[in-house]
C-alpha cells in the first residue's frame, strides 16, 4: 500500500522523482542530487516528512505518561519547545527515537518513525491510561528545513500566509511553531 502526504500532489508538480519509502509515496529528489546536496549545505533545502507516525497526546496525566515512556523529561519543556529522546518498554529497552513537543499544560506531539508506526501506536494504546487521549494526525503535513539559511528561508516563504512568520527566525535550537495555536497555559 502507497499512501501520499498532504504534499503529493506538489511533489508530482514539481517534478520529484517519487519513491516507496515505509509504505509512503515520497520524493527521492527532484533532478540532480548533488546539486540538492550543495543547495542544503549552502542554503537551505525543505523535505517532507509528513509521513513519519505523528500522535497528538492530550489528558490531565499526559505528562506523567509520557515522562514514564521517554528518555527525555518531557515536564521541563515550556510550551513551544521540543525534545528528542527515545521510546522505550518496561525493561529500558529503545523501541525507536522520537521527538516530543509540548504544546499545552496538558497537549502533546510525539513524532516517531513510519516504518516502526504500527508497532509504536500498538506500544502506545497497550499503555494509555484512561485520562489521556490519542490520535493520529494523518492530514498534518510536516516540514524539515535545514541548511545555514533555514529560518530566513522559512519565515521569507511563511511571510505572505502566517502572521506568525516573524517568529520563525528568533527560534531556538528544538523550538517551533504549529499551526494550531499553542495554548498559553501552563
Amino acid at each position: 500500500m502507497n499512501r501520499r502526504t498532504p504534499l503529493y500532489e506538489a511533489h508530482v508538480a514539481a517534478g520529484g522523482k517519487l519513491v516507496d519509502f515505509s509504505g509512503w509515496q515520497l520524493p527521492l529528489n527532484y533532478g540532480s542530487q548533488l546539486e540538492e546536496h550543495q543547495a542544503v549545505r549552502t542554503a537551505s533545502g525543505v523535505f517532507d516528512v509528513s509521513h513519519m507516525t505523528i500522535v497528538e497526546i492530550e489528558g490531565a496525566g499526559a505528562r506523567e505518561w509520557l515522562r514514564t515512556l521517554l528518555t527525555v523529561d518531557v515536564g521541563r519543556l515550556e510550551n513551544g519547545r521540543a525534545a528528542y529522546g527515545c521510546l522505550c518498554n518496561e525493561a529500558g529497552g529503545v523501541l525507536d527515537d522520537v521527538i516530543a513537543y509540548r504544546l499545552g499544560a496538558e497537549r502533546w506531539r510525539v513524532i516517531s518513525n513510519a516504518a516502526t508506526r504500527e508497532k509504536d501506536l500498538a506500544w502506545l494504546e497497550g499503555h494509555r491510561p484512561a485520562d489521556v487521549t490519542m490520535e493520529t494526525a494523518d492530514d498534518l503535513a510536516l516540514l524539515a528545513v535545514q541548511g545555514p539559511e533555514a529560518l530566513e528561508l522559512a519565515a521569507r516563504a511563511l511571510g505572505e500566509t502566517r502572521e506568525r512568520a516573524p517568529v520563525i527566525t528568533s527560534l531556538p535550537r528544538f523550538g517551533f511553531v504549529a499551526e494550531a495555536t499553542i495554548d498559553s497555559d501552563e
